[in-house]
């Protein structure tokens, strides 16, 4: 992860925050009170491409690097122009471990709270194609609940006009047909009952 920051100028007054952490006199309150006034400075490099927590990570206690990432956490993992970050700035100058276990726990906590987002965006994600694919499935168990309904109106309506038609002199055929018809009623009604059970049971069946 390297950030682009823009590149200020010794002696401008872009510099200030990076000069304070360059410094080797105990000036925690004066980095504070730069970080609360130009909190823009936290993202401005020096023609090395260095940021003020690159410097901080060299010769500044842990509070000064808690203050200087705290409100711009990916600074931790910004690359210079030789391509190092604080951490390695800290493992190569600075003789307090603090430092480097302090910066290391903040990458750590950091790629871990990245990762869980990703984790939650991609269940989010499928949970939603999921209930989509529910709905779906509803939609078309519906459908066809209510096309077997058309069915079995159709057949009923066949099977009674075909009863009022017949006479005395109705044949074996006639008498089968008739049979046959109510079979097929009775088989339609069970699997019109049968698809409005699943549609109501949420079944995707």
């Amino acid at each position: 992860n390297s950030l682009k920051a823009p590149l200020g100028e010794a002696g401008d007054a872009n510099m200030t925050l990076i000069n304070a952490c360059k410094s080797k006199k105990k000036n925690i309150e004066v980095i504070l009170s730069i970080i609360k006034e130009q909190p823009e400075l936290l993202l401005i490099a020096d023609s090395e491409g260095k940021l003020p927590v690159h410097h901080a990570a060299v010769r500044k206690p842990v509070d000064v690097i808690d203050a200087l990432v705290f409100p711009q956490r990916d600074t931790i993992f910004a690359k210079d122009h030789n391509g190092k970050t604080p951490l390695d700035y800290a493992n190569q100058f600075y003789a307090n471990e603090k430092v480097v276990v302090a910066l290391n726990d903040k990458r750590r906590r950091l790629r871990d709270e990245k990762a869980r987002q990703e984790r939650e965006a991609k269940e989010r994600l499928e949970r939603e194609k999921k209930e989509k694919t529910i709905e779906e499935a509803e939609d078309i168990k519906r459908m066809a609940g209510e096309e077997i309904d058309d069915l079995l109106k159709a057949l009923v309506d066949l099977h009674d006009k075909f009863c009022e038609e017949s006479n005395e002199n109705t044949t074996p055929f006639d008498l089968g047909m008739v049979t046959g018809l109510e079979e097929l009623v009775g088989k339609v009604k069970d699997m019109a009952k049968e698809a409005h059970g699943k549609i109501e049971g949420g079944r995707l069946e």
